[in-house]
């Protein structure tokens, strides 16, 4: 702090402003008596006597006198104070200013307890010298608050430093060696509670270092740290507390019941019309009273104090204490700010007023996504009291589900919906919505249309008939979200893409940022499921930057995003971008949602396979298929699973394997775009380039039903083989015809899916004419990048500098368990193994898991 006094005194103006206790008047002493300084220091210690702007300068003359007078020969000396008027005072303050510039070198002034200046045209004559002043002159300002000076300019020109409480407040390492001064030593954990209870107040911990001293048991005494300790009660009450008028003594203690207050809630629990302007004087005047934020509308006491405050009220009024948190309470509900107002209905301990609080508060916050807060208020009232109110059950099942504790989410739904006969008329729309988002929520996890269909048609009626409840705008975007995300997922992406934009209009119109994140990432699976490639990424991003600003990009309502993205990645065969997303997207998803984990590993498959990793992929596919299990309705890709992994096998000539999964397949016909080319490629493993060529007829012809990219394939490979059989002009017809579907969306990877196969093919085409030379080029240039080097580029790394448990970390890689997973798998936390994976992408010069599980493979470490 020395340090970074010395370096603002290099500045015009320095302002030192803290409360009692901050250790203001000991910094600058100690500055003085360790730094060598640019110049000589004049100090004044002021009083409420120094109001008298004749008496101020002339003391201020008089200590320049005696500080410049043995160093030099200036003006100063010839300097007369002012006698009487205040014209006189300002032409004596211009004088000084030209005195101050013909100093040599520069004078220190140092104004301490210059909060004691009230006088407002001494405070002008001040601001006067402080905007005029010569470089020469520098100037420290300590005190508890500063007069009303004109310091905005010198902010804005960088001419002004200010040391604020937050500056003087010990760190936990000084902390720790005042105690260690006086003979204590604590361990790590008690130090850090007890330097967070007294907000590094350094009078506060020297009163515990002395209290301490007189304690055989430290750890208990710090476990126990309030603003009533001995000491401490003691320097507060007699210094901070005592010294109030009486009235001001009666606001504290009413107030001290909340965390933090402003002049309406003030004015509620006092009863009186002035709560603002007692507040802010109380914050000038210090008395422990911190104003939040830069625009001073809301106020908190410091912890030690408001614990004394709160302490001295249940012990002189126990009977107003939850009197005052009703109040606080009904004050916070109508204010929108239920997490208070549920808080104090607690600390009421009046039930009825907490359950009725949280009922009427708990819609907004989940559609908010405060999951956490939600199951941290319903965790407060007692177990008994939510089970027996079918409403409070119902919430807790919703979010629950919404946690994914599905098991306990079942329970609690079931038991509201058991319950539903004894609610009243006023809980029955808050029943019903509560259950039908819970049922909306389940049947999208299960893929079950029918049951989100029903469970939507409460909120949003259905054909022929209105919705059961009346319901927000809000409500109706979240159910819609669910009903759209159900509907894609069973394959009507038209349907869902309708229902989720209408949803993502609701949301915006009503501001819930997380609704309508929700909505962009769900849309965003929709646009890449048609190959709307540009719209999904260009979506996913807008989610991205809405997710950072909210500090939501590990949430599950990015997850689908991530995915999508990471899926564009890979179709345009950027596949370290592929990689990077999909890890994300494996971070964020939530372990019930089967559809998405099924995609999301499908997807990290199909990376393996452009990689050269086909052991990998078939790996990471049967994954996908696992998932699978938990889905009641048909999944949009199930059928797509099967088939990439037929191809994967007959391509490394499983053929058998493949045999039985195609044979397994029941009612294909007819036959989609994606398992013709699994049965084609299944036939060229058998040696059947004739039978191959007539099962992907259908597909190349755009006759079978599939994705726009399962055509790419089919073209492709019935070209390459059209190219080995000798027939050129049929394989470059059918080469443009994939380039006419390729180039709008960058299918890139199907190209690279064929290997040399495929290389060989486009270097032929590009000697025919083409409506697509750019394209082409980037293809070929992209085609001989992956096989350069026998199929991957293996970036450096070094084996020998992973640690025994990164090493232990590394081996679950590649078993596709999420991050959470492999930190219940190792009883360690999921920051604990996102480190070490940062380390070791580090060490092995990676920037993905898939990355990290192949260079440990050529390493030999897997």
């Amino acid at each position: 702090m020395v340090q970074l006094l010395t370096l603002a005194i290099e500045e015009r103006v320095t302002a030192i402003v803290a409360p009692a206790g901050w250790g203001k008047t000991l910094l600058m002493s100690s500055w003085l008596s360790e730094v060598e300084l640019p110049g000589p220091v004049a100090w004044i210690s002021l009083d409420t006597g120094d109001n008298d702007p004749i008496r101020f300068w002339s003391n201020l003359l008089q200590a320049l006198h005696t500080a410049t007078s043995a160093r030099f020969d200036n003006g100063l000396d010839t300097l007369l104070p002012p006698i009487t008027t205040s014209s006189e005072l300002g032409s004596f303050v211009a004088l000084l200013v030209n005195a101050l510039a013909e100093l040599p070198s520069p004078v220190i002034v140092v104004l301490d307890d210059v909060h004691e200046l009230t006088n407002q045209p001494l405070v002008e004559q001040l601001d006067f010298l402080l905007q005029f002043a010569p470089r020469q002159l520098r100037i420290v300002l300590a005190g508890r608050f500063l007069p009303p000076l004109s310091l905005a300019r010198m902010r804005v020109a960088r001419e002004l430093t200010e040391i604020r409480a937050n500056d003087l407040g010990f760190t936990e390492r000084e902390a720790s060696a005042l105690l260690e001064d006086v003979g204590l030593r604590l361990s790590a954990s008690d130090m850090n509670k007890l330097h967070v209870r007294a907000e590094g107040w350094p009078a506060g911990l020297r009163l515990a270092a002395l209290s301490m001293a007189n304690v055989s048991d430290p750890a208990g005494f710090v476990a126990h740290f309030v603003g009533d300790e001995g000491t401490v009660a003691d320097y507060l009450i007699a210094e901070v507390f005592e010294k109030q008028s009486a009235e001001t003594r009666d606001f504290l203690l009413r107030t001290s019941v909340c965390e933090r207050m402003t002049g309406g809630l003030a004015n509620a629990l006092t009863g009186r019309s002035d709560g603002a302007a007692m507040l802010a004087q109380m914050e000038r005047g210090n008395v422990f009273t911190i104003a939040l934020g830069p625009e001073r509308f809301w106020y908190r006491y410091h912890s030690l104090f408001g614990e004394l405050l709160r302490r001295k009220l249940e012990q002189g009024d126990p009977e107003l204490l939850p009197r005052l948190h009703r109040t606080a309470s009904a004050w916070f509900a109508e204010n929108g700010v239920p997490l208070e107002a549920f808080h104090h209905a607690v600390e009421s301990r009046d039930w009825a007023l907490a359950s009725d609080t949280l009922t009427k508060a708990w819609l907004p916050l989940f559609l908010d996504g405060e999951y956490s807060n939600l199951r941290a208020m319903l965790g407060r009232i007692p177990n008994e009291k939510v089970d027996s109110d079918p409403v409070l059950a119902a919430i807790r099942a919703v979010t629950r589900l919404a946690l994914d504790d599905v098991t306990h989410a079942d329970r609690d739904a079931q038991l509201a919906e058991e319950m539903s006969g004894f609610a009243s008329a006023e809980q029955r729309p808050q029943l019903d919505i509560a259950i039908a988002m819970f049922h909306l929520d389940r049947a999208r996890l299960r893929g079950d249309v029918v049951e989100a269909r029903a469970a939507s048609s409460v909120l949003l009626g259905s054909p022929g008939s209105a919705p059961r409840v009346l319901v927000s705008d809000d409500v109706r975007a979240a159910a819609l979200l669910h009903l759209g995300a159900t509907e894609y997922w069973s394959g009507s992406r038209e349907v869902a893409e309708r229902r989720l934009r209408e949803g993502l209009t609701l949301a915006r119109r009503t501001g819930r940022d997380y609704l309508e994140l929700c909505c962009l990432s769900e849309l965003t699976a929709v646009l890449a499921a048609q190959y709307r490639l540009g719209e999904a990424a260009s979506l996913a991003q807008q989610a991205a930057r809405l997710a950072e600003r909210r500090g939501w990009t590990n949430t599950e309502a990015m997850a689908l995003a991530w995915h999508a993205l990471g899926y564009c990645h890979y179709v345009w065969n950027e596949l370290d971008e592929a990689d990077k997303y999909l890890d994300l997207a494996e971070d964020a998803v939530r372990t019930s949602e089967s559809a998405l984990q099924t995609s999301i590993r499908f997807t990290q498959g199909m990376v393996l396979s452009l990689r050269g990793d086909t052991v990998g992929a078939i790996v990471a596919l049967g994954g996908a298929a696992e998932s699978l299990e938990a889905m009641t309705g048909k999944y949009l890709f199930s059928e797509y699973v099967r088939g990439e992994t037929i191809r994967l096998l007959a391509a490394i000539g499983e053929t058998d394997r493949a045999r039985v999964l195609l044979t397994e397949l029941t009612n294909p016909e007819p036959w989609p775009t994606h398992l013709l080319v699994a049965k084609a490629q299944l036939r060229l493993a058998e040696s059947d380039p004739a039978g191959a060529l007539e099962t992907l007829d259908p597909a190349v012809n755009g006759i079978s039903e599939g994705f726009t990219d399962e055509r790419v394939q089919a073209l492709l490979m019935a070209a390459a083989i059209h190219r080995e059989n000798g027939r050129s002009e049929d394989a470059s017809r059918l080469t443009e015809t994939a380039l006419d579907l390729s180039e709008p969306e960058r299918i890139c990877y199907a190209y690279v899916q064929l290997g040399h196969r495929g290389q060989a093919l486009l270097s032929e085409h590009a000697r025919q004419p083409t409506m697509h030379p750019r394209f082409l080029g980037e293809l070929i240039a992209m085609l001989g990048d992956a096989f350069a080097d026998g199929n991957t580029k293996s970036p450096s790394g070094d084996r020998g500098s992973l640690t025994d448990r990164e090493v232990t970390v590394l081996r679950y890689l590649p078993s596709l368990l999420t991050s959470p997973e492999i930190a219940a798998e190792l009883f360690v936390s999921v920051n604990t193994v996102k480190a070490h994976l940062k380390s070791i992408y580090g060490k092995l010069a990676v920037s993905s898991r898939r990355q990290a599980v192949l260079r440990a493979r050529e390493l030999g470490l897997l």
